[in-house]
């Protein structure tokens, strides 16, 4: 395949960092967006054409996809009103600065990208999810939901659109799962309220490996799930990460403690979602991390948990 010109915002984020050294890798010209200059320099040197406004690419700028990966953390404060609006904000400011970019472009792209995630279900309790459920009115589904209905505005230029609704991204180098595996580790492992609540997750490159895939495939567009084939519960996960331990799990942390502590936000470690990626298996995408027991073993969790 011919060298692609491709945009990736968010870019020095935990996935988009991965993302970019493998479309470097893979020949591609890279344009990074990223308000933190000097970081993306010290992340990607000279292999990548930074910028940090979008006005500054003018209207001959060739671009065959764009990746939006930008958005603030979920879990990196409570859900006050003013978090809240910082969450939306991020999100589709990225999407609109696209949008005005591709305003002005000459040639549009062929493709826009756009991380979602599997919040958009909303509470689901043991029902099996495929990409035809609908959202709820909570605020977590809600943000994606915003967030997807930002991508719509570019289907006027005939742009394909792919809102990735991505699991719990799982890798040895940051992200939930270190976040999660780590207390276990030293002995301080807990089930969440129930434990029964159900963790989709994805392998970090099987993640890198979906968008690279949705980059060539035509036919593909709409909502498209990211997870792994085979969800599991957090009582399960928790247990299966002590094992590779050598760790008991003795604790359980109540509902009603995470939801004094968290607020709306302990939604995300009490109630879950238990999705399957109908269509990239449709597609016959190959997943090469299936199960926890095989991720486990893909990133060498004794020697990545410090």
């Amino acid at each position: 395949m011919n060298p692609q010109n491709i945009l990736v915002t968010g870019a020095t984020g935990f996935i988009g960092q991965s993302l970019c050294r493998e479309l470097i890798k893979n020949g591609d010209n890279v344009i990074v967006l990223s308000r933190q200059h000097e970081k993306a320099e010290n992340l990607f040197g000279s292999h990548v054409h930074i910028v940090t406004n979008l006005e500054q690419l003018d209207s001959n700028t060739n671009l065959n996809a764009v990746i939006s990966l930008a958005g603030a953390s979920v879990v990196a404060g409570l859900w006050t009103k003013k978090r809240k609006q910082l969450l939306l904000d991020s999100r589709i400011n990225d999407l609109n600065a696209i949008k005005a970019l591709c305003d002005r472009l000459k040639t549009k792209p062929e493709v826009l990208i756009n991380a979602s995630a599997i919040g958009f279900y909303g509470i689901r309790h043991d029902e099996l999810i495929t990409e035809k459920e609908t959202s709820q009115k909570i605020f977590q589904s809600e943000l994606c939901q915003a967030r997807e209905d930002a991508a719509t505005q570019f289907d006027e230029y005939g742009i394909r659109v792919c809102n990735l609704r991505i699991g719990l991204v799982f890798d040895n180098d940051g992200g939930a799962f270190v976040q999660m595996a780590r207390p276990v580790k030293f002995g301080l492992g807990a089930v969440f309220g129930s434990g029964k609540q159900w963790m989709s997750w994805i392998y970090k490159p099987d993640l890198i490996r979906i968008i690279l895939f949705l980059l060539s495939q035509e036919h593909m567009s709409g909502a498209i799930n990211a997870t792994a084939p085979e969800p599991v519960t957090n009582e399960m996960f928790t247990k299966k990460v002590a094992a590779k331990f050598h760790r008991p799990v003795f604790f359980k942390v109540p509902a009603f403690v995470l939801k004094v502590m968290l607020g709306e936000l302990s939604q995300l470690f009490l109630e879950g979602q238990r999705v399957i990626p109908e269509k990239l298996l449709a597609a016959s995408f190959h997943f090469k991390v299936n199960t926890l027991d095989e991720m486990l073993t893909a990133i060498d969790v004794k020697e990545s948990i410090k």
